[in-house]
């Protein structure tokens, strides 16, 4: 019987080793845009802690079975779209700007140079 036991560079060998390495990265990605889907059509509230706690969790178990690398692809892939589909507005990458809300910060700042 296989144990699992983390090695020293930090995976799982017996879990879902056999795969190659960019196979690794492909597969990892896929399940991030296939939980962002699912949350998406089933209509999971914007900001809301399960759905943040989501993708990481499945950062993390991604990272923990086949490395670094791809853990680096799925959490750039993970913040993409929860801010594509998660971040209001939706749907959309752009952030909503108020003009007359960065007039004090700019002043803040021009008073804090001197």
């Amino acid at each position: 019987m296989r144990t699992l036991e983390l090695s020293s560079v930090g995976r799982i060998p017996g879990l879902m080793a056999p795969l190659g390495g960019q196979l690794r990265y492909l597969v990892g990605v896929s399940l991030v845009v296939i939980l962002a889907i699912a949350l998406h059509s089933a209509g999971a509230a914007k900001g809301e802690i399960a759905t943040v706690v989501s993708f990481l969790l499945g950062v993390f178990l991604i990272a923990i079975v086949w490395g670094v690398g791809p853990g680096i692809a799925t959490a750039l892939a993970s913040s993409v779209l929860f801010n594509y589909y998660f971040v209001p507005p939706p749907d959309s990458f752009s952030f909503p700007t108020a003009p007359a809300n960065r007039a004090p910060f700019c002043a803040q700042s021009l008073s804090d140079r001197r």
